[in-house]
């Protein structure tokens, strides 16, 4: 029995190694675009109600450099950084928050869900394994 938990173990390691990934490609635009129509997540869930942003802010100052600016077509909300310049440019650049430095930062679940990068965005999601290398 042992043995078989010890298999069962290092075959899940092995197949979450081996495993297709989604990667970024491509560069960014410098186009503010992303700075306009920003989703956040509470885990694994996306933000829908401007209470659970109100709760966000409380937890964490960071949250407080953005502002609601609509409800996109599944109705989340959609936030715009309160430094972006007329310009598209970033006012507090060497400053900016962490979520800032890290896009586009993939969430597995926006990906699998169809989410993609914002139209106009330079940057685009693929898969580093194609099904076809699982069958060479």
């Amino acid at each position: 029995m042992m043995f078989r938990d010890f298999f069962e173990s290092l075959k899940f390691f092995v197949q979450k190694i081996t495993s297709s990934k989604f990667v970024v490609t491509g560069k960014c635009r410098r186009c503010g675009t992303c700075c306009r129509n920003i989703t956040f997540f509470v885990g694994n869930r996306i933000v829908t109600s401007e209470a659970e942003f109100q709760k966000m802010q409380e937890f964490d100052k960071k949250y407080r450099n953005f502002e609601i600016s609509g409800k996109g077509e599944n109705g989340e909300l959609l936030f715009r950084c309160k430094a972006l310049k007329e310009n598209g440019s970033c006012g507090v650049y060497r400053f900016r928050s962490v979520n800032c430095r890290l896009y586009p930062r993939i969430n597995q679940k926006f990906v699998y869900d169809g989410g993609v990068p914002l139209d106009g965005c330079g940057y685009s999601f693929s898969v580093n394994k194609k099904f076809k290398d699982y069958l060479d």
